[in-house]
């Protein structure tokens, strides 16, 4: 739209209809957005046309208010007048007109104008203060938001009386006009999508302030169950039965009475308590994980309830939570098996979902979802060591990283709504039982204090908002177990002191409110039944606060504690061979009194088997040398399932690889073995080595050893041999090819020896030739037990020269082959040599007589023994 001086009579407009009680809105309260049609206003370039880039931001408005639980209408491409005349038709009770600014029509060019500026019905003094402050909020808002941006000006709010207004109109409205399409640095923002995000963001922020709403709407998932709040307002409430079966009831009209409990029997083994989020097309989605750790999803549309849709996961170990985004896509949270916060998104408001994508962390519990006042969402969670924190987006839809809120010694999950002025609040159970209150110092200034507000919980508190946007919280006492209150005295100031409802409840209390802005609880109480109370008309009016009392509901509905899943086992892996590893686990329990039924284990993230009564399992027909992982989860006798156990690793040990032999023969008796050295790929080394001879064990040495002599062999015999290696695991490795060797032949021995004297100094030794299968290299010619002279392998005789004359002498022979081995020994042969008596003077020859040696030749004479010589 052009400036106010130059159009003031076609700028205020905006219908609104019917003045809300000061305590606030009723719900489904209709907002009429009428987006502006002027197609000839933009700007100097013709890169932005008023009437398209107000029809986005209308779009992403819409949205926003669907999701908190306004009903809204959108004017489209209708003229103001007539968008008047539809709103009326309709029976908007807010309407609010949506234009960006121009210096001057037609287009001059650019100007230096700029900033944000609301419009009221002001006709000569007389004004509705409500038209007033809507419009003044409008302005503000738009200043702050865009102020983020650098172009914060405030033009101001201003008061009009405009033919093109509805003069009768009973309702609150204005006009904004947000920014100067012919200001080079205005337009700027406008043409960005996250400037026509704070655009909308803005007047949505205006609207729940306005009204006295909270600008966010959180349903706290406590107790069993999770209340939803229809399209047309009535209250939806779910909880898991004694059976298992997920249970509904609903009011039959808004602020009524409930229905009796329907069973939706659709047996899925839930194994938590359900969530239920509204959709940009305020329909409902209820979301519950079941006993595989799987999140599903079961979405409301004009046609009824669908089935049940999986949303994968199949790790997920808390309640799931959901958070909406300023685009209208809700943001899916659950804590993962490896204790990581994990998150899905739908892809469009009201769409299709995602894949699972991990946010990091470490969490205990269940997350909490809420978002600050500049539209970030973030998820508080408890840590392993009981500090809150929470992973938040850097802007709107994009995530950042992760906080400590610093407030500590929390047992408990956190509890999150917000103050009436935007600033987050958390409330979680202490460690000390205590309840303690968590808050935002300062709008969007991610710092926090902290503080104990008293009362002792049994379980979970939970946390939500009044109509005037006053925070509340319950709790049950861990003593009396009855029901108690706490409140701020105004929104944003001091709290209350606990005040008891009474009651005996066996769960935590879980909240809803009605239509008209009052607050209800469910809890479960006696007979397992589901009991609610809701507070009284005048106390929601501005009276003293006042509560109905407990309405028994019925049904019979499953305590926490048989949703609480088992403790988590400590899992560790064991390697006991080259195809086998052992899986051991802690023991876990279960608080819900049901014990473990039986213990799921994983390998490399595929199931692998269930094991029953036990708390091992011995894993075979694994690969050699592979590395598996392993991980236990435990399910208690309700079916619940709990979270993993941390992986376990272990690798199967390696087979040695086959050492390469070869075997020689050393001697007739003895054969040589030796081998390369065997290497073992798991690092265990090789501790020994074994030798088979002959296809029998023969011995084993040390995997330092690369050989070994074999002895006491027969001779002249073929052997066979093998290797194989031992890792220091005791693996035996594969035997390699046999090697064979044949040890040495041993000669004959020389047969027939026979030694003679043919002189007193010489003796002939001859012998008959000895025999081998390798041939005979050489003879030795043994004299008296000494090696005297080896001869060649063809000489059988041998003359022994330089003898002594009547000496006797005996000589053996042995024979060697062309192995160097010889034979034994022969049989010794003793011979005389001559002697000769050198003092006879040889003078009487007549004495003489021949004499005979021991061989019967004639050797020599003697004389006649008359003269006692010889010869």
């Amino acid at each position: 739209m052009n400036s106010r001086a130059a159009m003031i009579a076609a700028i205020v407009t905006a219908a609104f209809l019917i003045a809300m009680i000061a305590a606030g809105p009723a719900y489904a309260l209709k907002v009429y957005v009428e987006p502006s049609t002027q197609l000839s206003n933009h700007s100097p370039d013709h890169t932005y046309v008023e009437a398209y880039g107000m029809q986005d931001v209308a779009v992403r408005l819409d949205a926003m208010l669907r999701a908190r639980g306004f009903d809204t209408r959108d004017g489209n491409w209708l003229y103001l007048p007539d968008a008047n005349t539809d709103a009326w038709n309709w029976g908007a009770q807010c309407m609010v007109a949506l234009h960006s600014n121009a210096a001057a029509l037609p287009d001059t060019g650019w100007h230096t104008s700029r900033g944000s500026e609301g419009y009221y019905k002001n006709c000569n003094g007389v004004y509705d203060p409500n038209d007033y402050d809507i419009a003044d909020r409008c302005a503000n808002r738009m200043v702050a938001k865009f102020g983020e941006l650098g172009r914060g000006y405030d033009r101001g709010t201003y008061g009009d009386c405009s033919g093109y207004m509805i003069l009768n109109s009973p309702g609150h409205h204005t006009l904004v006009e947000s920014l100067f399409h012919d200001n080079v640095d205005d337009l700027a923002v406008l043409r960005r999508d996250n400037g026509r995000d704070y655009y909308a963001q803005a007047i949505y922020e205006a609207i729940c302030d306005h009204y006295g709403w909270s600008r966010d709407y959180v349903v706290q998932q406590m107790g069993i169950g999770s209340v939803g709040i229809a399209t047309d307002g009535r209250m939806e409430f779910f909880a898991i039965g004694s059976n298992g079966h997920i249970y509904h009831t609903w009011q039959s009209t808004i602020d009524s009475t409930f229905s009796a409990f329907y069973d939706w029997g659709q047996n899925i083994f839930p194994s938590s308590k359900p969530y239920v989020a509204r959709n940009a097309n305020r329909e409902l989605s209820v979301f519950v994980r079941d006993k595989n750790g799987n999140i599903l999803r079961m979405d409301h549309s004009s046609g009824g309830w669908s089935g049940w849709q999986n949303m994968g996961g199949s790790f997920m170990v808390s309640d799931p939570c959901v958070g909406m985004n300023l685009n209208g896509c809700l943001e899916l949270f659950a804590r993962g098996a490896d204790n990581a916060l994990w998150h899905c998104v739908q892809t469009s408001p009201s769409g299709g979902w995602g894949s699972w994508t991990s946010c990091g962390g470490y969490v205990q519990g269940n997350p909490g979802a809420g978002r600050f006042a500049d539209g970030r969402l973030a998820i508080f969670v408890r840590d392993s060591v009981n500090t809150v924190w929470y992973y938040s987006q850097t802007s709107p839809g994009t995530w950042g990283g992760w906080h400590s809120t610093g407030a500590g010694s929390v047992a408990g999950d956190p509890q999150v709504a917000k103050d009436r002025d935007g600033r987050i609040e958390i409330v979680a159970r202490r460690t000390d039982n205590a309840i303690v209150d968590i808050w935002e110092s300062a709008i969007n200034a991610d710092s926090w204090g902290s503080a104990s507000v008293g009362g002792s919980a049994d379980g979970n508190p939970c946390l939500g908002t009044f109509a005037d946007g006053r925070l509340y919280a319950f709790y049950r006492d861990s003593s009396s177990h009855a029901i108690y209150e706490k409140h701020q005295n105004s929104p944003n100031s001091s709290w209350s002191s606990w005040a008891s409802l009474g009651g005996v409840g066996t769960g935590s209390p879980i909240i809803g409110r009605q239509a008209d802005g009052r607050v209800q609880f469910f809890v479960r109480g006696g007979s397992d039944h589901m009991y609610t109370q809701g507070m009284t008309i005048d106390a929601h009016n501005g009276g003293a606060l006042g509560w109905s009392g407990f309405t028994d509901l019925g049904g019979s509905f499953m305590s926490e504690d048989a949703m609480t899943t088992p403790t988590t086992p400590t899992a560790t892996a064991t390697t006991t061979g080259t195809t086998t590893v052992n899986v051991s686990w802690t023991t876990a329990s279960s608080s819900d009194g049901s014990g473990i039924n039986n213990y799921e284990v994983y390998r490399n993230d595929a199931w692998l088997t269930n094991v029953y009564g036990a708390t091992s399992f011995a894993d075979s027909g694994l690969s050699e040398y592979t590395q598996y992982t392993y991980k236990v989860r435990a399910i208690s006798g309700n079916g619940l399932v709990g979270a993993f156990s941390g992986n376990a690793g272990a690798t199967t040990w390696s087979v040695p690889s086959a050492p390469t032999a070869s075997a020689s023969a050393t001697g007739p008796n003895t054969i040589n073995i030796a081998w390369t050295a065997a290497s073992n790929a798991d690092g265990s080394g090789i501790a020994n080595y074994e030798i088979y001879r002959n296809g029998a064990s023969l011995t084993t040495v040390s995997g330092a050893t690369g050989s070994f002599g074999d002895s006491n062999l027969a001779a002249n015999t073929q052997y066979t041999y093998k290797v194989r290696a031992k890792s220091g695991n005791g693996v035996w490795g594969a035997f390699p090819s046999d090697t064979s060797a044949t040890t040495y032949s041993i000669p004959t021995v020389p047969g027939n020896v026979v030694a003679t004297s043919g002189d007193y100094n010489i003796s002939h030794v001859t012998w008959n030739a000895s025999s081998d299968p390798f041939g005979i290299s050489s003879y030795e010619i043994w004299r008296n037990g000494a090696a005297l002279t080896t001869v060649g392998s063809g000489v059988t005789s041998f003359d022994d020269s330089n003898l002594t004359q009547g000496t006797t002498y005996t000589y053996q022979v042995r024979a060697k082959n062309t192995q160097n081995v010889w034979s034994a020994l022969s049989t010794g042969f003793g011979v005389k040599t001559w002697s000769v008596l050198l003092n006879d003077p040889f003078s009487n020859l007549s004495n003489w007589t021949a004499s005979k040696v021991a061989d019967g030749t004639t050797r020599g004479v003697s004389l006649d023994s008359n003269n006692g010589s010889n010869l």
